[in-house]
Parts: structure tokens; C-alpha cells; sequence
């Protein structure tokens, strides 16, 4: 755990993830790679990578062949559909609410928590959706030119593979 304090924001500035060492986000993505338990600072970096690397479009083409996934995939796709219409972002600021509003309409466990994470990262399964946000908020503001699509620039590529999907017959 010392070598993550110690030696990761430096990483995180030499691969174009971070500006500065002495950031919050490299602070807050220490703290995020203990939490997950990363014993190396390989391990470490990977985590950090799958957050910001946008896999999603890589996602939905999987799930083409595993019906598992599909479900994710088709819960994520409603779910961009009705914050589009509610013309709500994902942010920590409104998080609580979303998940309240998906709770109401019948979402609980990994059925609400899969979808979202997919709409982040492009995966169904990882960090807390909470933990995500606040490091993408973090990047968007602190990071560098390697942390991938802002959290709005990633709804909206959401929202064009998902209209991709039902135009070609996927969805």
C-alpha cells in the first residue's frame, strides 16, 4: 500500500492519466486502488485504466453471443433512453436521485447497479458506481489527456451505439 501512495501518481502523470501528483485525483485513485485491494502497482493501474478506457461499444458487441450480458446491455440501453428523457446526467450530485428514480420504476441490486456501471466504463461488473463517478468527476477536471471520454461525452456514445443497436436489429 506505501508503494501505491508513494509511487503511483507518478505513473498516473507519466501515462497521460493525470496532470499532477500532488492532485486530488491522484490522491482519490490511491485511496480507490486500496480499497479494491491491489496488491501491485501493475494491478493498480490496470483498475485505474478500466475506469477511464470506454470499452462499451467492445461490451455490446460481446453480448451479441452471451445472453447474460445481453440483459445488461438492454437494461443500459433503457436506462440511457429515460435519462435522456428526464434530461438527467450521470454525476454524483444527482446519483441518490437517479438511483431512487430507478428504484421506482421496479430496478434493485445488480439489475440497477450493472447497467450503470456499463454506462461509465463499458463493463457490467467492478467498483462501486459511486466510487466510478466521483473518479471520472475527478479526471474530467484533474486528469490528462489519457483518462477517455468526459462522463457526458460517454452518455451521449452510449446513446449513439444503443440507436445504432435498434437500427440494425440488435436491441
Amino acid at each position: 500500500e506505501n508503494d501505491l501512495a508513494t509511487e503511483l501518481p507518478g505513473i498516473l502523470v507519466s501515462e497521460g492519466l493525470a496532470q499532477a501528483e500532488d492532485s486530488e485525483l491522484c490522491t482519490a485513485s490511491v485511496r480507490f486502488c486500496a480499497s479494491r485491494h491491489c496488491h501491485s502497482l501493475g494491478e493498480a493501474l490496470r483498475e485505474i485504466r478500466d475506469i477511464f478506457g470506454f470499452s462499451l461499444e467492445t461490451t455490446v458487441q460481446e453480448a451479441e453471443t452471451d445472453s447474460n450480458l445481453k440483459e445488461v446491455v438492454l437494461d443500459a440501453a433503457e436506462m440511457v433512453e429515460r435519462l435522456s428523457a428526464e434530461k438527467m446526467s450521470l454525476s454524483s450530485v444527482n446519483l441518490s436521485f437517479l438511483v431512487d428514480h430507478l428504484k421506482g420504476s421496479g430496478r434493485s441490486g445488480a439489475r440497477l447497479h450493472r447497467p450503470l456501471r456499463m454506462l461509465l466504463t463499458g463493463h457490467p461488473n467492478g467498483a462501486k458506481v459511486a466510487d466510478l463517478i466521483r473518479l471520472l468527476e475527478l479526471a474530467e477536471r484533474e486528469g490528462g489527456d489519457e483518462t477517455g471520454p468526459s462522463l457526458s461525452e460517454r452518455l451521449g456514445i452510449a446513446k449513439q451505439i444503443f440507436a445504432e443497436m435498434k437500427i440494425g436489429g440488435t436491441l
